[in-house]
């Protein structure tokens, strides 16, 4: 039986949530902005949309700007209070296991980077199909690997990465040594998460995959590094996932 990580996931999270948004969230904002969040607001402009364990609200607040109607949750009062400070729209404090939310109260929850922090996958997936009334957008962490030309452009901009620290000789990252990932964090196999859709009377309709490059610290114009962070996506494999999944209708 998994072991239930519920506190030790919500300790970090009080700990970190300042921090977390120098750590993490400036590493996915690029993603999010051109990539993921913009296009959940282009394809379902429409209906409610609920930022599913939102953090400090990465994905709320692309949508706001996007003029879309949001409801986020956490579990940790203070990342929803930087959610609160960061877009200003309605959070609830929730256990992802347990939504304090009516069937069908939305028409697309949007999930990313939240899945591989749970311990049940199917109780999670049952929840979060249950409060969808159309669609269920997910990025996360992937077991597939990229293809050989990415994993070899990851290397050398890893390689880029690694000798800028050294030059500095400090964390690269602002926030890094104070916010701690969790122990329990682990990658999550696609086609399981697909088969845990279909499960949950869900089709998926769009699946592709992306490639973590710490583009952020190179000092390149963002304009370059959306263009190169493009380039990486792909059809067949990669560090990230997006699938995107419509309720089957009956």
């Amino acid at each position: 039986m998994a072991v239930d990580t519920r506190k030790y996931e919500r300790t970090i999270a009080e700990a970190g949530a300042t921090e977390y948004e120098g750590a993490v969230v400036k590493r996915f904002l690029m993603v999010h902005r051109y990539f993921t969040t913009s296009n959940w607001g282009r394809m379902f402009p429409k209906g409610l949309f609920l930022d599913y364990g939102c953090g400090t609200g990465i994905v709320s607040r692309f949508l706001v700007r996007m003029g879309l109607e949001v409801v986020a949750f956490d579990f940790s009062k203070k990342m929803c209070k930087i959610t609160k400070e960061n877009c200003s729209v309605p959070v609830v404090v929730a256990d992802a296991l347990n939504l304090p939310f009516r069937e069908k109260s939305f028409s697309t929850v949007c999930v990313s980077g939240v899945l591989h922090h749970i311990y049940d996958l199917e109780r999670a997936f049952k929840e979060l199909c249950r409060v969808s009334r159309h669609f269920i957008c997910i990025d996360e962490i992937s077991t597939t690997p990229p293809p050989l030309i990415i994993r070899l452009i990851q290397l050398f901009f890893q390689l880029l990465f690694s000798l800028r620290k050294r030059i500095f000789k400090k964390s690269v990252i602002k926030g890094w040594r104070v916010y701690r990932a969790s122990e329990y964090e682990r990658p999550l196999n696609p086609n399981h998460l697909v088969q845990l859709y279909k499960k949950n009377g869900f089709k998926v309709v769009e699946m592709r995959f992306f490639n973590e490059v710490p583009l952020s610290y190179l000092f390149l114009p963002e304009i370059v590094r959306k263009y190169i962070f493009a380039g990486l996506v792909s059809s067949k494999g990669g560090t990230d996932v997006e699938i995107i999944a419509k309720r089957v209708e009956k």
